[in-house]
C-alpha cells in the first residue's frame, strides 16, 4: 500500500483527534510540527489556516534536551510516528510540553516493521504507546504512567505491510496530552520570521543532502 493511503488512514485519525481536543484549549494560534513530512505540512495548513506553523527536525531541535531559548511558546504541538524513536518517552514529552499547550500526536501500539529482533525498524525505531500497561508482543510505554493529563486515546487498525498477516493486523494509536488548560499565545513578528527561518534551515539542509545522495551513491 503506498504512502498516499497510509497518510490518508494517519491524518483521518489524527484529524478526529485534534477534533476532540482542540475545543478544550484556548484559540489555536502557532503550532509546533515536529519532524513534519510536506504531506503532514499540507494537512496541518487545512485544518488549521489561519495559524502560524513553525517546523522542527532532529537537527534544529533533538528532543533528548530542552527546548532552545529561542523556541516560542505555542499552543499545540503536533507529530507523527516520532515518539517511536523515544528511548525515554517521558522525557520527550516533558520537554514538548515545557513550550507546548497541549501534545497531540499519532503513533504506534503494535506494528512490524522489519524482521529484525522484536519487529522495530532499522532506523532508531524502538518504543510502542499504550494507555495501560499491557503485552503487545513489543517493548511499550504506558501513558498512564506520565505526569500529565491525558485528554484522549484511541487505537485504530494500521494498513498492513508485508509482516503483517490477514489474522495479525498493526495497531496505531492517538494521544492527546497537556500540563492543564493553558493560555493563549499571540503571535508576534518575532515568531513570524523565527517560522521562515526554520523553514530555511530545513529546507536548505533536506536539499542538501538530496543532492549529496545524487553525486555520491
Amino acid at each position: 500500500m503506498g504512502s498516499r493511503a497510509l497518510d490518508f488512514v494517519n491524518h483521518g485519525a489524527l484529524a478526529r483527534l485534534l477534533d476532540r481536543v482542540v475545543a478544550d484549549f484556548p484559540p489555536i494560534r502557532k503550532i509546533l510540527l515536529i519532524s513534519p513530512s510536506r504531506s503532514d505540512r499540507y494537512f496541518v495548513r487545512r485544518l488549521f489556516p489561519g495559524a502560524l506553523i513553525i517546523p522542527s527536525q532532529i537537527f534544529t531541535w533533538d528532543l533528548n534536551n530542552p527546548a532552545p531559548a529561542h523556541y516560542p511558546k505555542v499552543d499545540l504541538a503536533i507529530s507523527s510516528h516520532v515518539q517511536m524513536y523515544a528511548a525515554d518517552p517521558e522525557r520527550w514529552i516533558r520537554n514538548i510540553l515545557s513550550i507546548a499547550n497541549v501534545y497531540a500526536f499519532q503513533d504506534l501500539k503494535y506494528r512490524n516493521r522489519s524482521r529484525e529482533g522484536c519487529g522495530f525498524g532499522v532506523d532508531g525505531d524502538c518504543m510502542r504507546y499504550t494507555l495501560k500497561p499491557e503485552n503487545t508482543r513489543q517493548p511499550s510505554y504506558p501513558l498512564e504512567r506520565l505526569p500529565f493529563r491525558i485528554h484522549e486515546f484511541f487505537e485504530f487498525e494500521g494498513i498492513r505491510n508485508e509482516l503483517h498477516g490477514k489474522d495479525d493486523p498493526p495497531i496505531h494509536m492517538c494521544a492527546a496530552v497537556s500540563n492543564g488548560a493553558g493560555s493563549a499565545t499571540q503571535v508576534s513578528l518575532a515568531d513570524v520570521l523565527f517560522s521562515l527561518k526554520q523553514d530555511a534551515v530545513i529546507f536548505t539542509r533536506t536539499n542538501v543532502r538530496r543532492v549529496s545522495r545524487r553525486l555520491f551513491r
